[in-house]
């Protein structure tokens, strides 16, 4: 039987995730390096506006959708580094080796970047 592990050291880890462009359905993946619930999550649009329609993103676990990570990237007004946020409600618990993933529609136009930063509280 393996020795039990220990808790883990960090109140809290943060995860990259990039879509190279967020107007063209993509995902980007990882997986969870511990167990915990994803509690929040941010993008930040890169290189200038998105033009024609709004871009929605969301968050995935095992290809399921995490209940609260709908973002929606407002393309009127949109410029490089703006920020959105959201704060996952549930089926945002991760065990350790699970698929996270990004997820856009691409439903805007213009090539854009669009880079994500994951919280997760690791369980104790």
């Amino acid at each position: 039987m393996a020795a039990p592990r220990p808790p883990h050291p960090f109140t809290r880890i943060f995860l990259p995730m990039a879509l190279a462009d967020v107007s063209t359905a993509d995902t980007d993946r990882l997986r969870a390096p511990c167990g915990g619930k994803i509690v929040r999550y941010q993008t930040t649009l890169q290189s200038g506006a998105i033009t024609g329609a709004d871009a929605n993103v969301k968050l995935q676990i095992n290809g399921v959708d995490v209940t609260g990570s709908a973002i929606v990237v407002t393309q009127s007004g949109s410029a490089a580094g703006d920020l959105d946020e959201a704060t996952p409600t549930a089926l945002n618990t991760v065990v350790e080796g699970d698929l996270i993933s990004f997820v856009t529609d691409g439903a805007s136009s213009t090539a854009r970047g669009l880079k994500a930063l994951l919280e997760i509280e690791p369980n104790a």
